[in-house]
């Protein structure tokens, strides 16, 4: 089975569905994919890691483990909002256009003050 244990992501259905899984390999192949959930917590705080882990689900003589661990990192989704530019100049009695940047769409609406 495949193994997820946190490192510094919470697990246990936080941030990421963390319940062991089997991947059958067919013969013949030399590779296949595997997929584990990742949830978002709507939280502010930065990147996470997660840690990997192989087992041999059944013992088998001509087959071993070789890279027995890997780590995930879960990118924090939390999107940012910036200024277009850092300074921007309007004549007396004009108006001025300023740009507001999203670090990435946002799924919600919501003002600045």
């Amino acid at each position: 089975p495949i193994e997820q244990s946190p490192v510094s992501a919470l697990g246990s259905g936080v941030d990421f569905d963390s319940n062991p899984f089997n991947i059958t390999i067919a013969a013949g192949a030399n590779e296949t994919t595997g997929n584990i959930s990742v949830i978002c917590d709507n939280l502010v705080e930065g990147s996470e890691t997660f840690e990997f882990s192989l087992a041999l689900a059944n013992s088998n003589s001509q087959i071993t483990i070789g890279i027995g661990t890997a780590e995930g990192e879960i990118v924090d989704s939390t999107v940012s909002v910036s200024f277009g530019q850092p300074s921007y100049e309007v004549i007396e009695s004009g108006s001025v256009i300023i740009t507001l940047i999203l670090s990435q769409a946002s799924t919600l609406s919501f003002e600045v003050i």
